[in-house]
């Protein structure tokens, strides 16, 4: 429908420029003729422009003023009043594309981060005795019995009660591998069966299954944007101020310096330098960088909740464990990555006795002198706070079931071990960062996946910035004409995106 707009206004301008008017209606005033073209213009401008300046005038309304939609709605009006209407046409139709190429590719990224999550189906096969039925997956709740086939997704957790199979953690994790259910164990809603039919007993409902309930805990968390983000619009307002002073002065000041001659080409510049403020660029790569880094963590197993999350993620200078994942059998390769990365602060805390505290610390690779044991739970508090009141930013790794208010006090708390479980426990909601498996080492190494989406987002605020500098220069200097600066940019936004969506 976009696409559609677009090239309809396109339309109407090549119908204005190209028609000969006055080869089909002859002997009209050539002023006709001209305001026959300045319609097709205007037409034009109002198929693009009309939902922008319906949302400037909202926003005005609820006195929201540092928006680069205002600016965009405000240059390319003056451009029709200074009879400037293939200009005001293509700014507003290429600022349109602009947005519309961020907010597709951020809608993309978020769509497959929410398939993650699909059950698959909303029929399930409900099984009552020897009777099957094809039910909606709502009408099914805890007791009841359903029939998973190989290929399916299992869609609720329940209780193996008849059959063998093998299932596939491939949706939480893409090497998640497989794992053997009999009867009696406890299968959790989103792994496919494999190779053989099963029955199940089930045990949460939609509401309740683990699928939902993770895809919940991520969706409501009180979501905030990544401290780079915050950074990169302060910096987009900042300019956008800035310069939209420095335009109005150009309209001005120039004219006045020049004795008061020739006011048109200064306005249009000064106008023109107003649009160029327009910080959609700068804002957009920051955002779209950070859902990539996101998605990225998410296919690994590593569930990161919001971008702020995956932020403080980037900064991790000190990383502490509990016993259990200090002894984990990768906890030494896992510290090795991590001191790859540049953090050097390491610390077991437990309630178990100093000694085997310090045997874990000492497999692990993790000073023996930062490893306490026999802690009460206060004291295991007082100590985390120091680390964290000393330390940037700092993560506490432990399981879930046990360690959730420990979790919760760090300030990037992450829970291990979801998918391998064989219980329906569930209790990850205080947890910044959820890993489905209890292997520390896909955890640490999306820590790098957080550094390089901080180190790109940087890197593409810094071109974006300074394309807009330099264009304004050229655009002072009327070298570069306001339109193919703005197409300059459409093509920069598309390098920086590739370059965001290749994070490692």
């Amino acid at each position: 429908m976009k696409i559609i707009k677009y090239a309809f206004a396109l339309g109407l301008i090549a119908v204005a420029m190209f028609v000969p008017f006055q080869k089909y209606y002859p002997g009209l005033d050539e002023s006709v003729y001209e305001n026959i073209k300045i319609g097709f213009f205007m037409f034009a401008y109002f198929v693009v422009a009309i939902t922008p300046i319906i949302k400037t005038m909202d926003m005005l309304s609820n006195k929201d003023i540092f928006e680069y939609n205002h600016v965009v709605v405000i240059s390319t009006l003056a451009f029709l009043a200074l009879g400037q209407y293939m200009k005001a046409v293509l700014c507003m139709a290429i600022y349109g594309m602009l947005f519309d190429l961020s907010y597709s590719l951020i809608r993309s990224v978020k769509e497959d981060i929410i398939n993650r999550f699909d059950l698959g189906t909303n029929v399930v096969h409900m099984v009552v005795g020897e009777t099957k039925a094809d039910v909606d997956i709502t009408q099914i709740e805890k007791g009841m019995n359903i029939l998973v086939n190989p290929g399916e997704k299992v869609p609720l957790d329940g209780y193996v009660v008849k059959g063998m199979a093998h299932v596939d953690m491939s949706p939480f994790c893409n090497d998640g591998g497989t794992m053997a259910v009999v009867p009696g164990a406890f299968v959790k809603s989103g792994v496919y069966v494999i190779d053989e039919k099963i029955e199940l007993e089930v045990k949460n409902d939609k509401k309740t299954c683990f699928t939902t309930r993770l895809f919940d805990n991520i969706k409501n968390a009180d979501v905030e944007i990544s401290k780079t983000e915050d950074e990169a619009i302060t910096l987009s307002i900042i300019l956008m101020v800035f310069f939209t002073v420095f335009s109005i002065g150009i309209m001005f000041l120039a004219p006045a310096l020049g004795g008061f001659k020739n006011f048109k080409p200064w306005i249009i510049k000064g106008f023109s330098v107003m649009l160029m403020t327009c910080g959609i660029t700068i804002t957009s790569t920051a955002g779209i960088s950070g859902l990539v880094g996101l998605y990225k963590c998410f296919r690994n197993g590593v569930y990161v909740k919001d971008e702020n999350a995956l932020s403080k993620l980037a900064r991790i200078r000190a990383v502490v464990f509990d016993v259990e994942m200090a002894t984990h059998r990768f906890a030494s390769k896992a510290v090795m990555i991590a001191k790859s990365f540049g953090i050097s602060k390491y610390a077991i805390l437990s309630d178990a006795n100093e000694g085997e505290v310090k045997r874990a610390g000492s497999l692990a690779g993790i000073d023996e002198g930062t490893c306490y044991g026999s802690l009460t739970m206060p004291e295991m508090f007082e100590r985390l706070k120091s680390m964290d009141d000393f330390s940037p930013q700092l993560m506490f790794i432990g399981d879930y079931k046990t360690d959730s208010v420990m979790i919760s006090r760090a300030s990037v708390g992450t829970a291990c071990g979801l998918i391998e479980s064989n219980d329906d426990f569930m209790d990850f909601h205080s947890a910044s960062v959820i890993s489905m498996k209890d292997d520390p080492v896909p955890l640490i190494e999306n820590i790098k996946v957080a550094f390089e989406q901080e180190r790109l987002t940087d890197g593409n605020i810094k071109l974006a910035v300074l394309y807009k500098l330099a264009a304004i220069g050229l655009i002072m200097a009327g070298i570069l004409p306001i339109v193919t600066a703005m197409l300059i940019e459409i093509m920069l936004e598309v390098i920086l995106i590739i370059r965001s969506t290749n994070i490692k």
